[in-house]
């Protein structure tokens, strides 16, 4: 009860705090930045491996039982997804919100590197891509 009635005897105090509290606000609204598309990085990569020729279950066993083990060491792990089709392996990573995209993708780097010596000969291409939200297709159609 004593702060009300503070407030109440020392009115003059009261309205200043008051206008000084509503023009800092305005004052942080007008200067806030602001961006249609704002600067997002998520941590997170995604590796591809073509093994011509191979089934889904060779191409499980050599390429992404390996790669996904050893990426799976990782900490801060949100989601870790995997598969395996005709001559195709995909390994998608995606860490927890607030960890360094950059460190992140350089831990997958090595990660796959050392796994590197143990894969197949007969691969002909891998390929370790950084998640980006810069880099989405888009289409736009208009009827006329």
């Amino acid at each position: 009860m004593r702060l009300p009635r503070l407030a109440i005897q020392n009115h003059q105090f009261t309205i200043v705090v008051v206008m000084l509290l509503l023009t800092l606000g305005v004052v942080s609204f007008l200067t806030m930045p602001r961006s249609e598309n704002p600067p997002v990085s998520p941590a997170g990569a995604s590796v591809f491996v073509i093994y011509p020729g191979a089934a889904p279950s060779d191409v499980e066993e050599l390429i992404v039982d390996p790669i996904e083990s050893a990426v799976n060491e990782l900490d801060d792990i949100d989601n870790l997804t995997s598969s395996a089709e005709d001559g195709i392996g995909s390994i998608t990573v995606q860490f927890d919100a607030g960890s360094d995209p950059d460190e992140k993708y350089s831990a997958v780097v090595e990660k796959v590197n050392s796994v590197r010596g143990r894969l197949p000969e007969g691969i002909l291409s891998l390929e370790i891509l950084k998640h980006s939200v810069v880099d989405v297709n888009i289409l736009q159609i208009a009827l006329i």
